[in-house]
């Protein structure tokens, strides 16, 4: 709408800096790593299929959106020393990956997701509905037990 005055842009445009989308950057497993980490406070252990499927991803929202994803995995995990694993990922997360561009690929996420499903239910089963006792069998929390539950509509 040419309101901003001309000679105040020039006195704070000091220096262009063009930089990669996220999605081609040739250090994207190190700057996540990197960044799990500042989120985390410290060093988070990432399991190989948890960076697959973040590689496989567009990042339309670049590094903000990366961060958001890796904040949202490390409030899922267990505890501080368990790695960042493809059922930390939103189920929203997984469906961008099922839906969009990318190869069809997104099928060991989704075999992951129906194993964790089916171990839910045998761990329930097992313990006669006691949900707690489920959950520590499993090695979770009955919080993360529950929520898994209704992640995959057991």
């Amino acid at each position: 709408q040419q309101q901003f005055r001309q000679d105040l842009f020039y006195r704070i445009h000091g220096f262009t800096l063009l930089l990669q989308p996220l999605r081609q950057r040739g250090d994207f497993a190190e700057l996540a790593s990197q960044l799990a980490q500042r989120l985390a406070g410290v060093p988070v252990p990432i399991s190989p299929e948890f960076m697959q499927l973040l590689r496989r991803h567009d990042w339309p929202g670049n590094i903000r959106q990366l961060e958001m994803v890796l904040r949202t995995a490390l409030a899922l995990r267990e505890d501080a020393h368990t790695p960042l694993q493809p059922g930390h990922l939103s189920a929203g997360f997984l469906a961008q990956l099922s839906t969009g561009t990318m190869p069809p690929a997104a099928a060991p996420a989704s075999k992951m997701q129906a194993l964790q499903a089916q171990a839910l239910t045998e761990a329930l089963q097992q313990h006669g509905g006691n949900a707690t006792a489920a959950a520590r069998s499993l090695g979770i929390s009955r919080a993360t037990f529950y929520r898994k539950l209704r992640q995959y509509g057991c």
